[in-house]
C-alpha cells in the first residue's frame, strides 16, 4: 500500500457519515496510486508487512507464545522467552528465561538458554563505516551515557524505532559471541557491548530502509 496523504473532498458522505459513491472514490483512489507509484518507486511499508520483511531476511527467534481458547478460556501455548535480568546496579549475561505454556502445570516450567543473536538499526553512514573498517561501534545515537556502548535489541521489531528518523538504514542480525563481551542489566531487556563488533558477526541484513518527511518506513 502506498502512503497518501487524506483528502476529504475526494471521499464524499452521507448527512450520517457514510461514504457514498464507493466505486468513484475507488477510482480517484487507484489513479492516486498509480500517480505516486510513478514519482516514487519506494513501497510505503505497514506494520504487518514490516513484521514480514524481518521475518523473510532476519529469521528472528520467536519469543512469544501463542493464546488459544480451550474450554472457553483464553490461556497461552508454546514458549515464551524473554531476556533474564540480573539485580538492580549488576550487569548479567546473555542468556533468555524460557517459559513453556500449555502443560497442566499451575505454573510453566523454565529454562534457560543462552541468546544466539541481537538485532541493530543503523544508518547507512554506520554502516559504510562498518564496511570500511572492519567493525561496528556505536556513534551513540540514542544511548543516554557512554559507558552503555553499542546496544541492541532481542526482537528485531524493538530495532524498527532506532533507525534513522529521517533518512536511511539497516537492521543487521549479530552473533552473540563471548569475546564481544555483551552483557544485560536490569533496567531493560536490551544486550550491550563496550567493545567493538566485528564484521563477520553480522550474518544478514534486511535491505536499505528509508523514512519520509512522516517518519514512514520505504523500501525499494
Amino acid at each position: 500500500m502506498v502512503c497518501m496523504d487524506w483528502r476529504e473532498s475526494e471521499h464524499p458522505r452521507s448527512p450520517d457519515g457514510r461514504f457514498v459513491d464507493a466505486e468513484g472514490w475507488l477510482v480517484k483512489l487507484s489513479e492516486r496510486i498509480d500517480r505516486q507509484r510513478a514519482s516514487n518507486p519506494y513501497q510505503a511499508l505497514q506494520f504487518y508487512q514490516m513484521d514480514a520483511l524481518l521475518e523473510r531476511t532476519l529469521h528472528p527467534r520467536p519469543l512469544d507464545a501463542t493464546f488459544e481458547v480451550r474450554n472457553g478460556v483464553e490461556v497461552k501455548v508454546g514458549q515464551e522467552v524473554r531476556v533474564a535480568r540480573p539485580d538492580p546496579g549488576q550487569e548479567g549475561p546473555p542468556i533468555f528465561q524460557v517459559r513453556t505454556f500449555g502443560t497442566d502445570a499451575f505454573y510453566p516450567p523454565e529454562h534457560t538458554e543462552p541468546i544466539q543473536h541481537v538485532y541493530r538499526a543503523v544508518s547507512v553512514d554506520e554502516w559504510r563505516q562498518a564496511l570500511q573498517r572492519g567493525y561496528l561501534q556505536s556513534d551513540q545515537r540514542g544511548t543516554l551515557a557512554p559507558w552503555e556502548g553499542t546496544n541492541a535489541a532481542v526482537d528485531p521489531r524493538d530495532a524498527v524505532s532506532y533507525l534513522p528518523r529521517y533518512g536511511s538504514g539497516v537492521i543487521i542480525k549479530i552473533e552473540i559471541r563471548p569475546e564481544n563481551g555483551w552483557f544485560t542489566i536490569a533496567a531493560d531487556h536490551y544486550l550491550r557491548t563496550r567493545g567493538s563488533v566485528p564484521l563477520d558477526a553480522v550474518v544478514a541484513t534486511t535491505p536499505i530502509i528509508d523514512r519520509d518527511q512522516r517518519g514512514m518506513p520505504y523500501v525499494g
